[in-house]
C-alpha cells in the first residue's frame, strides 16, 4: 500500500493518478487499521516534498479523507500559492479560522474567487465578520475596479440583510462598473425570490 501511495503522489497523468488515489482512499473503509494508517502516513509525507506539484497531489488526496484538517493544517502556510489556496478552500469549507485571510486574498486577486466567496458565505462562524470585511474593502478606492467588482460579486453569496444593504448602497457608487454589478446582483436576487414564491 505504501508503493501505491507513492505512485499516487508521483503520477503526472490525471486519470492514472485519480485511480491510484482511489485505491489509497479505499483503505479508509478497510478493517485493516494498519493498512489505512500506512497509506495516509505515506500521503501525508508528500506534504513536505520539495516539489509543489507533489505537495498539491497530497493535499487533493487528503482533502477526501474523513478528517482532512488532521493533516492539512501543516500546509496552510505552504510556499506554493496553489497548494496554500487549495488547502484554504478545503479547510475553509469546514470553518477553519486559519483560512479566513487567505480566502479574502483569493477574492481580491481573482484566484478561484467564486469558490472562496462560497466558502466564506457558508461558514456561520464568520459570516458577519466576512460581510464586514467585504464592506470595508469594497469601499477602498485604492483598489482596482476589477478587484472591487469581485468583492461586489462575493456579496451575492451572502443572502442576508447586511449584504443586501451593502449592495443597495453600491448601486449609487461613483464607479459605473461597480454600481451596475451591484444592480445586476440585486435584480437577480429579486427574480430568484419571485420565482420561489410563485
Amino acid at each position: 500500500i505504501r508503493q501505491i501511495a507513492r505512485l499516487a503522489l508521483s503520477e503526472e497523468n490525471p486519470n492514472v493518478a485519480g485511480a491510484l488515489a482511489w485505491s489509497v482512499l479505499r483503505t479508509q473503509g478497510s478493517t485493516d487499521d494498519g493498512a489505512r494508517e500506512l497509506a495516509l502516513e505515506e500521503i501525508a509525507r508528500g506534504l513536505n516534498h520539495e516539489q509543489p506539484q507533489v505537495r498539491l497531489r497530497a493535499v487533493r488526496i487528503l482533502a477526501q479523507t474523513d478528517n482532512p484538517e488532521d493533516f492539512l493544517l501543516q500546509a496552510i502556510d505552504d510556499d506554493s500559492v496553489e497548494v496554500r489556496r487549495t488547502v484554504s478552500l478545503v479547510l475553509g469549507e469546514r470553518g477553519g479560522e486559519d483560512t479566513f485571510e487567505e480566502l479574502f486574498i483569493m477574492i481580491v486577486e481573482g484566484d478561484h474567487d467564486t469558490d472562496a466567496a462560497e466558502v466564506l458565505a457558508q461558514a456561520t462562524s464568520w459570516r458577519d465578520r466576512a460581510v464586514g470585511r467585504i464592506d470595508k474593502l469594497v469601499h477602498d478606492l485604492s483598489l482596482a475596479t476589477a478587484q472591487r467588482v469581485r468583492l461586489v460579486q462575493a456579496l451575492a453569496e451572502f443572502r442576508d440583510t447586511d449584504a443586501e444593504g451593502i449592495l443597495a448602497s453600491l448601486t449609487a457608487d461613483d464607479n459605473a462598473v461597480v454600481a451596475m454589478t451591484a444592480q445586476a446582483i440585486l435584480r437577480a436576487h429579486v427574480q430568484r425570490s419571485g420565482s420561489q414564491d410563485s
